[in-house]
C-alpha cells in the first residue's frame, strides 16, 4: 500500500470513489476535472503524477496525455507559483 502524502489530507477528492478519476470517457473525465478545479492541492497532485510518471488517471485536473504536454503543465504550475522547472 502506498503511503499517503500530507497534501492528500486536503484533497477535494479525499473519500470519493477512485474510479471517477480513472474513467475512459471524456464525460466522466470532465466530472473528475471539475472536482480538481476546486481543489486547493491540485498543483501538488499534478506534480506528484509527473514525478511518479502516472500513466493513467486524472491528477491535478489533467489526464496522462495532457500531462505529457510539458508546455501546458509548466504554464499551470508557473501560474500557481509552484515549480520553476520540471
Amino acid at each position: 500500500m502506498l503511503k499517503e502524502k500530507s497534501w492528500q489530507q486536503e484533497a477535494e477528492c479525499k473519500g470519493l470513489p477512485v474510479d471517477i478519476f480513472f474513467a475512459d470517457s471524456a464525460r466522466d473525465q470532465k466530472e473528475a476535472k471539475k472536482i480538481c478545479a476546486t481543489c486547493a492541492v491540485s498543483v501538488e497532485c499534478l506534480a506528484f503524477a509527473i514525478e511518479s510518471d502516472c500513466k493513467f488517471g486524472i491528477f491535478g485536473g489533467l489526464n496522462h496525455e495532457e500531462r505529457k504536454n510539458t508546455r501546458k503543465v509548466r504554464a499551470i504550475l508557473a501560474s500557481r507559483e509552484c515549480i520553476d522547472s520540471l
